[in-house]
């Protein structure tokens, strides 16, 4: 067990190999999309860039499911065209975007704004249009507690954050750190649009990770941006984490 399990076994699973976390994930997204289009004849996959959930990506793709269905959104991007290799868009088409998955539909956050905060409304009108009570959004975190973009004492993490503000995005100008590299002008996901999920998948990987959020679920660090997924609604938020 988990030292995380503890404090929330209904929420915390750990897997003892990357393959089974990798198909645990892969199976849960999945049964998620169908019960989706089940009830609404449509779903909202909100996915995360980074290298944690390539491999769901990768096998979701290879899955028989209606995806003509299905609507592909970010929960955040950097602020570059998709030719650019720190593209989460570009991600998506290489890991997800193919296969049997072809037909689901990309909804882009990038636009020809120069800055993200110069596109917020035009990005959140599209975001507003496929999100959900029935979506469903796949976050990872970094080393210093951020989810989607919500970069630490980065301009626009406020509003971000702010249960009350009911907007779906928000423009991030991040502060530049080993986390962030050179990519510090992003729109993401606000808290308001992940609390309108269904289901929040939190996928952790490796020890360095592991620690924050153990220090998170013991409540030893509110000030990380992580911290705000706990007051999500009972069983919303799963995480799931592997050595």
């Amino acid at each position: 067990m988990s030292s995380f399990e503890p404090f929330f076994p209904q929420m915390c699973r750990t897997f003892s190999s990357r393959d089974i976390f990798y198909q645990a994930a892969t199976n849960k997204i999945a049964a998620l999309l169908l019960e989706a289009i089940n009830a609404t004849q449509k779903a909202t996959l909100l996915c995360s860039g980074g290298s944690t959930p390539g491999p769901v990506y990768d096998a979701l793709s290879e899955l028989d499911l209606p995806w003509n269905n299905v609507s592909i959104g970010l929960v955040d991007e950097r602020w570059v065209d998709v030719e650019n290799a720190g593209s989460n868009a570009a991600l998506l088409h290489k890991y997800l975007l193919k296969n049997m998955a072809l037909s689901a539909k990309l909804v882009p956050m990038k636009t020809g704004d120069d800055t993200p905060q110069k596109a917020q409304a035009r990005v959140g009108a599209d975001y507003k249009r496929i999100l959900s009570n029935q979506s469903v959004a796949v976050l990872g975190m970094g080393t210093d507690g951020h989810v989607c973009s919500w970069f630490p004492k980065a301009d626009g993490l406020g509003p971000a954050l702010d249960p009350s503000n009911d907007f779906p995005v928000q423009g991030i100008t991040a502060q530049k750190s080993n986390v962030t590299g050179d990519y510090l002008h992003r729109m993401t996901l606000t808290y308001s649009a992940i609390a309108t999920c269904r289901a929040v998948i939190l996928l952790i990987t490796g020890a360095e990770k592991k620690a924050v959020i153990d220090s998170v679920l013991a409540g030893d660090a509110p000030h990380l941006p992580v911290a705000h997924l706990l007051a999500l609604k009972p069983n919303q938020l799963s995480i799931l984490y592997t050595p």
